[in-house]
């Protein structure tokens, strides 16, 4: 894979603020897609929320471990699950997995 082109005297363009979205961003001549998923949606509210019900333990080990992530990248991401899921584990009455979400939808990103 090539890194992105330097700017040189032979550019088209040789105006160096032309070429600054080119060097900063070398795929932004790339089209966006959307994330693919192989997980289709859920049928009904009581199935999406059987589902968090069985995966919470395992979500709660994610947040356990990427909470604190130094560079900050997953503690965002984390910081959004753990938002979205806090209401289901407080609903479901599971207390200390409600507790762990708190904190980390609390920090975004320290």
């Amino acid at each position: 894979m090539r890194g992105p082109r330097p700017f040189t005297s032979a550019d088209p363009d040789p105006d160096p603020a032309a070429a600054l979205p080119r060097v900063a961003r070398p795929d932004a001549h790339r089209p966006r897609r959307p994330f693919a998923t192989s997980a289709a949606p859920f049928a009904t509210p009581e199935d999406a929320s059987a589902w968090a019900d069985l995966e919470l333990t395992n979500i709660a080990a994610l947040v356990r471990r990427h909470a604190g992530d130094p560079r900050g990248d997953r503690a965002v991401l984390v910081s959004a699950l753990a938002r979205l899921l806090l209401p289901q584990a407080r609903g479901r009455g599971r207390i200390t997995e409600a507790e762990l979400l708190e904190r980390a939808a609390s920090r975004p990103g320290h």
